[in-house]
């Protein structure tokens, strides 16, 4: 990777310098969606900056709210990425820069601060973690490349090949896992609840396919994500000549949750009516919505896989503290992304992302395999095509830049609010 040199002005998030100390250690023994038409803020975005030879990534995450504690998961494992890439010489010869940003609650926030991370020089950037965000942030950041660490995207992506990947499931494959568990309720008649935009109805599509091919009956009820009627959604749900034999509610904890609280209050909920929720519903900040123990006791949680696959990662992260195992969730997610960045920068050899984006796909698949960027830049030198597997698993994407490999969890909430993983299974 050549000489490393500290780029001057380099601005890292505060725990870096910690994870480098443990990376270092170790070398030594990752919705509430509204439509895509939502209003953004009419402001520019920063054009796109000549290479300077620096890879600068812009970290775009939530600091507060419900969806931080998965944020601080995702920034962990870019973090540790970033330590170790640097330790071993950078990026084309220099150490990657980091910038950071507040992703924000709406979409206006998130816009304001994307500006910023363009404006300061971003190539690429990490995030956002809300689905109803994404295709905004995918959209106005046509100068840099997109990877989204923990947020199912589209397979039909409007961006050119490899500008906008990601390291989680895509958006049908998530509604097919659904669909798939609720075969195995038995449910015969299945309510399909989801948001009424591009992520809704393209998850509830996977879904009511998967069990159309089963021969199971759906109907889908659709709502406005951003002024939801929880009442109304549940009555649409309930009140039909054949109530329901199970439900999928698909969305994010705001406003799904109080989605899911009428349901419950119609009384579509378990044990009578087997409920599935999708992954916008993670564990804790469902909990911290809902206030109580039990009330959710019986409802089923699909996730994609929370934990790394890699041994190696998993021995780096238990070195942190093993009180701090639940801030690493999805940590897997954010480390793949950072490294599919770096890779694809080495083979394309420039920090321009209109050059190294297209690498990221051919990065991931069809080549030697090699589990750091610092072995799959010893294969570049050497002219060999590459194959990156990611902390989270293999990271062979498709040309939308979504994984071909789908690994997925099924949780169960009990009556102390804790959730049992049931099983993992997966999906291609």
């Amino acid at each position: 990777m050549g000489a490393r040199r500290r780029p001057g002005g380099a601005t890292l998030a505060p725990g870096v310098l910690l994870i480098a100390a443990l990376a270092s250690a170790a070398a030594c023994a990752g919705s509430d969606p509204a439509p895509a038409t939502s209003t953004i803020p009419a402001t520019s975005a920063a054009p796109p900056r000549a290479a300077d030879g620096v890879l600068t990534i812009g970290v775009l995450l939530p600091t507060a709210g419900t969806a931080s504690t998965t944020a601080r998961g995702l920034r962990n494992g870019i973090e540790l990425a970033v330590a170790q890439i640097n330790r071993a010489g950078g990026v084309l010869g220099k150490w990657i820069q980091v910038r950071t940003a507040d992703e924000g609650a709406d979409p206006a926030a998130t816009s304001l601060a994307l500006d910023e991370l363009l404006a300061a020089g971003a190539d690429a950037i990490v995030g956002p973690l809300s689905a109803r965000v994404a295709p905004l942030v995918a959209e106005r950041a046509t100068g840099a490349v997109v990877c989204h660490p923990a947020t199912p995207t589209s397979a039909r992506s409007p961006r050119p090949r490899g500008t906008v990947v990601t390291t989680m499931p895509s958006v049908a494959t998530s509604g097919r896992a659904l669909g798939r568990v609720l075969v195995e309720t038995g449910a015969r008649r299945v309510a399909v609840i989801a948001p009424a935009d591009d992520y809704g109805v393209e998850i509830a599509g996977g879904l009511t396919a998967e069990l159309r091919g089963q021969g199971i009956e759906s109907r889908s009820t659709l709502y406005d994500a951003r002024a939801p009627a929880p009442a109304e959604v549940a009555a649409r749900a309930s009140t039909t000549a054949d109530r329901p034999d199970a439900v999928a509610v698909v969305g994010n904890v705001e406003p799904g949750a109080r989605v899911l609280a009428g349901l419950f209050a119609a009384g579509l909920r378990p044990p009578g009516v087997p409920v599935v929720v999708s992954e916008g519903f993670r564990q804790q900040e469902l909990l911290d919505v809902f206030g109580s123990d039990t009330a959710l006791d019986g409802v089923s949680l699909l996730l994609p896989q929370a934990d790394a696959t890699d041994p190696t990662f998993r021995d780096v992260v238990t070195a942190t503290d093993p009180a701090l195992t639940r801030t690493w969730s999805y940590a897997a997610y954010g480390y793949d992304c950072v490294n599919l960045l770096a890779v694809a920068a080495e083979a394309a050899r420039t920090d321009d992302p209109a050059v190294f984006g297209p690498r990221i796909v051919d990065s991931s698949r069809a080549g030697v395999s090699c589990a750091t960027v610092q072995r799959c830049v010893e294969l570049i030198a050497e002219g060999r095509n590459i194959d990156l597997v990611g902390a989270s698993g293999p990271l062979d994407l498709d040309d939308a830049g979504n994984p071909i490999d789908a690994r997925f969890e099924l949780h169960r909430f009990d009556t102390g609010g804790r959730t049992r993983l049931l099983r993992v299974f997966s999906l291609r």
